[in-house]
C-alpha cells in the first residue's frame, strides 16, 4: 500500500471541497435559470473568479504548481476567470428576464472544460 505525504492528501481533500465549492455553485446558478432568484453576489462579482473556493485553493498552491507546469496553470487561471465571466453574462442576462446568449452558454461549456483538461495535466 503506498502511502501519500500527509501535505498531499491535505491539498487534495481541500482541491476536492473547492470542486464541491463549484458543484454548489453549478446548483445556484441552475436555480438562477429556472427560477429567476439571484445566484448570490460571489458569483456575479467581477472578481467571482478569486472569491470562489477554488479561486482560492488555486491562490495559495499557485507556486507549486508553476513549477510542475507555468503554462499549464496560467491557462487554467485564463479558463477559470473567463469561465466565470460566462456565468456572471448569462444570470444577468436572466435576472433581467431576458434569454441568456447562446455563444456566453457555449464559452461557459468550453472554458469548463478546458479547466478541467488543463488541471488533469498539471
Amino acid at each position: 500500500m503506498t502511502v501519500f505525504d500527509p501535505r498531499t492528501t491535505s491539498v487534495v481533500a481541500e482541491l476536492d471541497a473547492a470542486i464541491e465549492a463549484h458543484l454548489g455553485w453549478t446548483r445556484r446558478v441552475l436555480r438562477c435559470a429556472v427560477l429567476g432568484t439571484t445566484p448570490g453576489d460571489d458569483v456575479l462579482a467581477a472578481d467571482a473568479h478569486v472569491r470562489c473556493r477554488f479561486g482560492r485553493w488555486f491562490a495559495q498552491y499557485r507556486g507549486t504548481l508553476e513549477k510542475i507546469d507555468a503554462g499549464a496553470v496560467a491557462r487554467s487561471l485564463a479558463q477559470h476567470e473567463a469561465m466565470h465571466d460566462a456565468v456572471r453574462a448569462l444570470c444577468t442576462d436572466l435576472m433581467a428576464q431576458r434569454r441568456g446568449q447562446a455563444h456566453d452558454l457555449d464559452r461557459f461549456e468550453a472554458t469548463q472544460s478546458a479547466l478541467v483538461a488543463e488541471l488533469a495535466h498539471i
